[in-house]
């Protein structure tokens, strides 16, 4: 029983010295120990990967109505066949159209409220199978969209946006 003590013994007193093997007195104050919000954290939040909607394989005609979707902007859903719009555009898309962007591969990324000079960074990122466009009623600033997946920023955030097209252009649903 000696033996077993004296473990618990050292055991305890390395956790009381933060297990630590700096010298005495070179041990930072007690408190919060995690690490700050990096500043994408704090710009966009999280990516967001949403339940498949279960009208996502019909195709709309032109001029149908437009369905109810699961979010907004939408992940997935009924959408608009043919070919789709690409690079940056100067008028909002509506719904059918941005989910057949996503349907094929594409990423969207639409925003609101942001300076002239924040579009065109932001339009840097537009492309063959990247939609910018903007949108007056997001939820955030920027809002980026690729199949059931989504991710919101509070303000412009180039890095996190070209990261997220990276990520998710050309992911192609399953039902294609």
């Amino acid at each position: 029983m000696p033996v077993r003590r004296l473990a618990s013994t050292a055991i305890v007193a390395a956790v009381a010295w933060g297990c630590s093997t700096a010298p005495v007195g070179d041990h930072e104050p007690a408190g919060d120990t995690t690490s700050p919000p990096t500043r994408e954290a704090q710009i966009c939040g999280p990516e967001i990967t949403e339940p498949l909607d279960p009208s996502s394989s019909l195709h709309l005609l032109p001029g149908a109505a437009e369905p109810a979707y699961r979010s907004d902007p939408p992940t997935s859903g009924a959408h608009l066949s043919g070919p789709a719009p690409a690079g940056a555009l100067d008028e909002p898309i509506g719904r059918p159209v941005q989910v057949q962007v996503i349907e094929q591969g594409g990423v969207v990324i639409q925003y609101r409220a942001l300076a002239p000079s924040e579009v065109d960074r932001l339009e840097t990122l537009a492309g063959p199978q990247v939609v910018v466009a903007p949108n007056p009623d997001l939820p955030a600033a920027v809002v980026a969209t690729a199949w059931t997946t989504k991710r919101s920023c509070e303000a412009l955030d180039v890095e996190a946006l070209r990261q997220f097209i990276a990520d998710h252009r050309a992911v192609e649903p399953a039902h294609s």
